[in-house]
């Protein structure tokens, strides 16, 4: 049993790995990657010397991790699905939050994850938060240098025009953060529209990352025929734009 233990610890503290290229990341991969490993893991202990209980409770987690891993793979392929779609029409922006940088010129990864459900009114939504250290570094659950940007998904057009207006907060956040949160902390007290309103430096950013992310839908006419496709297809309107 105590070897059980410490091989159900070597596990769960499986180590987070450092990025040393910042990018726009799928947020999924990481634990994608985690869960597999627990597979493997669990399935070289299942070979070892068990009793009855220990091979049921083996059984048991390999079960439930599976399951797991199952629907991060679901996510994990929808997310890429929606990467790439945004970078095939719009590389030049999609370069842009690639390489983003914070005002001390630190290179910060955006992860995106496409989600099932944000809570009620929410499309998307885009961290803010500084690392304890330092007031110009981002900070998300994936770490300092690091934004996290999530993404639901009823439909890849909707969803696209969500991504693009939460990457128009992170062009804004990232690199004047320390400035931001400071204004974001007054501005948001009391308030139901965060983020959102008409003078908010990173608003105004979100309303010109969609205009210019427009543009280069209209010079993409097979992305243009795509969208004009769909029912959905005056999504991508600035008009709709809270």
């Amino acid at each position: 049993m105590k070897r059980l233990c410490i091989l159900i610890l070597t596990i769960v503290c499986l180590g987070v790995y450092q990025n040393t290229y910042a990018e726009i990341r799928n947020g999924y991969d990481h634990e994608l990657k985690a869960a597999q490993q627990k597979m493997d893991n669990l399935n070289e202990i299942a070979k070892g010397d068990l009793n009855s209980e220990q091979h049921i409770r083996i059984k048991k987690w390999l079960k439930s991790v599976y399951k797991t891993a199952e629907k991060l793979r679901e996510n994990q392929v929808k997310t890429q699905a929606l990467i790439e779609k945004f970078r095939s029409i719009d590389p030049d922006l999609y370069h842009e939050i690639n390489t983003i940088q914070d005002s001390e010129g630190n290179e910060t990864d955006v992860y995106i994850k496409v989600v099932d459900n944000l809570g009620p009114g929410l499309d998307g939504a885009t961290n803010v938060s500084h690392s304890i250290d330092n007031k110009n570094v981002y900070s998300s659950e994936y770490g300092d240098y690091s934004v996290s940007v999530k993404i639901t998904h009823t439909n890849q057009i909707i969803a696209l025009r969500v991504l693009v207006h939460e990457l128009g907060h992170v062009r804004y956040q990232v690199p004047h953060l320390a400035e931001y949160t400071t204004y974001y902390k007054q501005a948001y007290q009391d308030s139901n529209r965060i983020g959102h309103h008409a003078n908010d430096p990173s608003y105004q950013s979100v309303k010109a990352t969609l205009v210019a992310f427009i543009a280069s839908c209209r010079e993409n006419n097979s992305e243009m025929r795509w969208m004009a496709q769909n029912k959905y297809r005056k999504i991508l309107a600035l008009k709709q734009e809270d």
